[in-house]
């Protein structure tokens, strides 16, 4: 609690001291993983530390976070590659991601977005297309993908012009 307390006053650096320290004595607790990679993306702007936490997470899921769907751990290291500009990697994860099983319903078509984004950007427009679609037929709650699913609609229908 004083980590996120820290984090959320706007000591950042004080946060991620407490969470480390954290990890060192309960290092099989997956929660402080995440909070500390959502400090150094939201707080730091440090993605690269974030990935080393999203991949090291992902290879000791089974042990470390048995109830979390790896899904969403792919998500997060596909976001992250996708923010640092590193697309093959990107896909990569987000493909991994959609095969794999998924916590939340949003996940696969957050996917999809960022995948159509990428498609798009390397002049693929077919699966730009397939992709966008996928985020605009998203049927869960409509708080979610909101701003996606805006995105994908204007996107499809530049595309399909």
């Amino acid at each position: 609690v004083m980590a996120l307390l820290h984090s959320w006053k706007g000591d950042a650096n004080e946060a991620i001291r407490i969470f480390k320290s954290l990890a060192r004595q309960f290092p099989m607790n997956y929660l402080i993983d995440i909070n500390m990679a959502a400090i150094y993306v939201t707080a730091l702007n440090d993605r690269e530390s974030a990935l080393r936490i999203y991949q090291s997470l992902a290879e000791d899921l089974e042990n470390k976070a048995p109830g979390l769907a790896s899904g969403e751990v792919y998500y997060r290291i596909g976001k992250t590659h996708f923010y640092l500009r590193d697309y093959s990697m990107a896909l990569e994860s987000f493909k991994r991601a959609r095969r794999l099983p998924q916590g939340e319903s949003e996940t696969s078509p957050l996917c999809s977005y960022y995948m159509a984004q990428i498609y798009l950007q390397k002049g693929d427009t077919e699966s730009a297309i397939e992709h966008y679609g996928y985020v605009e037929q998203y049927k869960g709650p409509k708080e979610a993908l909101k701003d996606e699913k805006k995105t994908a609609g204007k996107q499809l229908k530049k595309l399909r012009k």
